[in-house]
């Protein structure tokens, strides 16, 4: 269930990520280009920091499969009445 969660959180903050990209930051920085690099001339630190972002979103997609999160998902209710205390917040965020 948890994998949802940076799946929400990636679309809520897409904006400020591709932002970041345009300036050559993680996460979305700017893969090899047309300057005859490749995967091969990266250090593996530079190599890590280049793929998380595609391996992330392969992690979720595989998640989201073996688990069958989206029928789960469908299958929850769509408010919490009746889910008892636990979903309730505590007095000092009311």
């Amino acid at each position: 269930m948890m994998t949802t969660v940076p799946i929400v959180y990636f679309v809520g903050m897409g904006a400020a990520y591709w932002q970041g990209g345009a300036r050559n930051e993680l996460a979305t920085r700017i893969e090899l280009g047309g300057q005859g690099v490749t995967e091969a001339d990266l250090t593996p630190e530079e190599l890590r920091q280049r793929m998380w972002w595609r391996k992330a979103f392969a992690n979720f997609r595989s998640n989201l499969k073996t688990f069958e999160l989206y029928d789960l998902l469908k299958s929850l209710p769509e408010s919490t009445a009746g889910l008892g205390d636990w979903v309730e917040l505590p007095e000092h965020l009311r």
